[in-house]
């Protein structure tokens, strides 16, 4: 994250600008199955943290110069 901190009592992440990302919208099988792994690891990572996306959906999972954003 670039900056991280607390708004009534809620935790704030502002993470980089990605100008041109994209949404990944409707997927077929082969390409979530080669994505899944980036996603599981990176959720894995956040859980480990003790924290929660709050907002987890499709539309909120991005891609970006190749690498996946949630």
């Amino acid at each position: 994250p670039i900056e991280a901190f607390e708004v009534d009592g809620l935790g704030v992440l502002v993470l980089e600008y990605l100008p041109e990302f994209r949404t990944l919208g409707e997927l077929d099988a082969e390409t979530v199955a080669g994505l899944a792994p980036d996603l599981f690891a990176t959720l894995r990572t956040v859980h480990d943290a003790g924290l929660t996306h709050g907002d987890l959906r499709a539309e909120n999972v991005l891609v970006a110069d190749g690498e996946l954003y949630v």
